[in-house]
């Protein structure tokens, strides 16, 4: 089953909580995987816990490793370090499946990292059965 989860990000740069709209869309797989995949090259999908102030820790560590340039980037060079870090922090996460539910550590969550925002953002959630 492949399901697309669009999310509109508010700010430049952000991290939002989407496990409960990503666990709303597998309920009907029992066991399995499921992978969550973001189209796009200035956003990331990730997994780490999520408490208040731990979002704006994330962004103030990306701020700090943002690198200064000069960049070669040959659409816009100001978009280069948001594509850098969507390629360092990663597009993807894959969470198996049991009883219908992500299996996640108690504090993890997936996130949706924004870099290059405000943006309408496209994720897929593609689940796969146990046989």
């Amino acid at each position: 089953m492949q399901k697309t989860l669009t999310i509109e990000t508010k700010e430049s740069k952000e991290v939002i909580n989407i496990t409960d709209k990503v666990s709303n869309l597998i309920e009907r797989v029992d066991e399995g995987i499921c992978l969550i995949f973001g189209l796009h090259t200035t956003c990331s999908v990730m997994l780490g816990e999520y408490e208040p102030g731990l979002d704006e820790d994330f962004l103030n560590m990306f701020e700090q490793l943002k690198p200064k340039g000069p960049f070669i980037h040959a659409h816009n060079p100001d978009h280069a370090p948001s594509h850098l870090f969507s390629s360092m922090v990663g597009e993807q996460v894959s969470i198996p499946i049991k009883k219908g539910s992500l299996v996640l550590g108690t504090w993890q969550r997936v996130m949706l990292v924004e870099f290059d925002g405000p943006r309408s953002r496209n994720i897929v959630i593609q689940t796969f059965k146990s046989q």
